[in-house]
């Protein structure tokens, strides 16, 4: 059996939701293009389930977490899945590595990313899928992360 099988098989599923499901859904709802009364609707999931899903979801993680440390794969997964699901939603948006570093200081000096994101009409998943990008840039071309 895989590692992969194996956190599947000790996380499970709530109401039919597991983990990659989940965070296709979560990843929609973090885009906000519609409200997450519709897009559960759209997967046909009850608001009332989603919930209980996600609480219990969450709960398991966190327990896989306390039980193997930094052995636990499956918030790993989550993760992997949740990315891979808002990188499909939408495409990383055009920014310079200097333009990157001129947010982050913005949004270290304010202490909250809000005024700095909507003065570049940029929302939360943007700044999220840009991170992933900007992180994997510097490690495969740390030039870029010079300039």
């Amino acid at each position: 059996m895989s590692d992969e099988t194996q956190t599947s098989d000790l996380i499970g599923a709530v109401h039919g939701i597991d983990l990659e499901r989940h965070a296709a859904v979560s990843a929609e709802i973090a885009e906000a293009k519609q409200s997450q009364g519709e897009i559960l609707a759209a997967h046909g999931i009850e608001e009332a389930h989603w919930n209980e899903a996600s609480t219990e979801l969450m709960r398991r993680l966190g327990e896989e977490v306390m039980e193997k440390g930094a052995q636990a794969m499956a918030p790993h997964r989550y993760s992997a899945a949740f990315a891979a699901a808002q990188d499909r939603l939408a495409e990383v948006v055009k920014m310079e590595p200097e333009d990157w570093a001129r947010l982050t200081v913005e949004i270290q000096r304010a202490g909250s990313p809000t005024a700095a994101l909507a003065s570049r009409q940029l929302s939360q998943a943007d700044y999220i899928r840009l991170g992933r990008h900007f992180s994997r840039l510097f490690v495969a071309d740390p030039e870029a992360h010079d300039r």
